[in-house]
């Protein structure tokens, strides 16, 4: 299910999906660890970048997802 709310101009959805993939990279200019995920929510396929300190527990593939997300960028329906 995906939920939406409007904050200060900018739409946040809250979803869940389950993790297809996790990349682990470090921000070269903070050294903070940044995770990579792909997600399926509702047959749809996403990537989302999140920063390591931000989550709680341990993400990996089968897991699921929960969080308020802010989208940018396109989505295309096929």
């Amino acid at each position: 299910p995906i939920l939406f709310l409007v904050v200060l101009g900018m739409i946040l959805y809250a979803i869940i999906g389950n993790i297809l993939s996790v990349d682990r990279r470090t921000n070269r200019i903070t050294g903070e660890e940044i995770l990579l995920l792909g997600l399926e929510c509702n047959d749809l396929n996403f990537m989302i970048a999140v920063n390591s300190m931000d989550l709680i527990g341990e993400p990996a593939v089968g897991r699921r997802f929960k969080g308020q997300i802010w989208m940018q960028g396109n989505v295309a329906f096929d």
